[in-house]
């Protein structure tokens, strides 16, 4: 993987990371292993991050100090901007203007931390929107005391999802997703104090902000760091091949266990190939939300289907192969047959990718825990037994 990237650790705690990293991401409440976080590829198109007094940012009511010390960031450290509502009796509010957007529809992914300095203002309003007369726009409402997000928004949009996951030390992460469906080819992102009223501050009290993303795509993924530019974290690309490859892998009979979390999209979670569609053997989330086990060998391909995977479910899943005799099983359910599939030649498959499409595309938000290769097609008893 290039580029900066980040995860949530066993102690709650955002990891800023850089090339070729492995993240092993947490659940920040519970604080459960997800797995090897497995991500396609993506843009922060917000440039300052952290700093919202920094480029593209701009501000309306709100006195402003970043990099304050009075309290650590999610990642450990005084990154954070402290927003401050002046006494103007005024909507206080801060916004990014300086986005591209394509024109037509296109999907926004919004995320940010956030916590208050006190109980006085406890929502916290963000919008993201296509226009600057506000015609076409989604917004939420974040109640920083409660947890509970509101949603709406006005034109042509559509709210997809919105959510609030608590971190540690008083911080929310905030997030939605929202499709613009205009002709603009700009885009801001503005935050509103107390709900976007007019009333006066008092001076004293706001909200702290850090690590603020807007990015485009079918679901929010991990925090890209910015700093005076946007940046871009590459797709996690995990291959093995050669020596490696050859070391493991049987042509005539084979099992692939999985164990795995869907965080968004239809990621692959491993595939045996020779980098193209004619010979491979893969295991992956289907657009229609169904995990299947393919085999395909030369133009013709033989596959088995299970039941729908949802956003959010923990997996596990095995595919098993062998000439005219193949199984898939997950959750321990009945298992998907297919008696018509002739496996790839001797030397045909060449390479593995995991979390990668069969020519290593990385599509989807995968949390892998497990993943074992057995060089023997498994009975379909220990298959249900496994995935059990």
């Amino acid at each position: 993987r290039t580029g900066p990237a980040s995860y949530t650790d066993e102690f709650g705690i955002v990891k800023l990371v850089g090339d070729n990293v492995p993240r092993f991401d947490h659940d920040p409440t519970t604080r459960e292993c997800k797995g090897l976080l497995i991500e396609e590829t993506r843009t922060n198109q917000i440039t300052d991050s952290y700093d919202l007094t920094g480029s593209g940012w701009g501000n309306v009511n709100f006195d402003r100090t970043p990099f304050t010390t009075e309290i650590l960031a999610p990642n450990g450290k005084y990154e954070s901007t402290k927003l401050i509502l002046n006494t103007s009796s005024a909507q206080h509010y801060i916004q990014d203007t300086g986005m591209t957007k394509a024109n037509g529809a296109e999907r926004q992914c919004v995320s940010f931390w956030a916590k208050l300095t006190s109980s006085n203002y406890p929502i916290l309003k963000s919008y993201i929107t296509g226009a600057f007369a506000f015609t076409n726009y989604s917004q939420q409402q974040f109640n920083l005391s409660t947890g509970v997000v509101t949603s709406g928004g006005g034109g042509s949009f559509t709210n997809h999802s919105a959510k609030m996951t608590k971190y540690p030390n008083g911080w929310w992460k905030c997030e939605y997703e929202a499709t613009l469906n205009s002709s603009e080819t700009t885009k801001r992102l503005q935050f509103l104090a107390n709900d976007g009223s007019s009333a006066a501050g008092n001076g004293t009290d706001g909200y702290y902000i850090w690590g603020v993303q807007v990015e485009v795509g079918s679901v929010v993924t991990s925090l890209i760091p910015t700093n005076g530019a946007t940046a871009t974290r590459g797709a996690d690309n995990l291959l093995i091949d050669g020596e490696d490859f050859t070391n493991f892998y049987n042509q005539p009979e084979g099992t692939i266990f999985a164990d795995y979390k869907v965080i968004g999209g239809d990621p692959e979670i491993m595939y045996l190939s020779n980098n193209a569609s004619s010979r491979r053997i893969g295991l992956y989330e289907a657009g229609s939300n169904q995990t299947r086990f393919i085999i395909g060998n030369g133009g013709t391909q033989a596959d088995t289907t299970s039941a729908a995977t949802a956003i959010g479910d923990n997996v596990k899943v095995a595919g098993a192969y062998k000439l005219n005799d193949i199984a898939a099983v997950k959750d321990g359910g009945t298992p998907s047959t297919d008696s018509n599939a002739t496996v790839p030649s001797d030397g045909a498959i060449d390479r593995a990718y995991i979390g990668g499409y069969y020519d290593g595309t990385v599509e989807g938000v995968l949390g892998l825990r497990r993943l074992m290769y057995y060089p023997k097609r498994l009975p379909n008893s220990q298959l249900t037994t496994l995935t059990s």
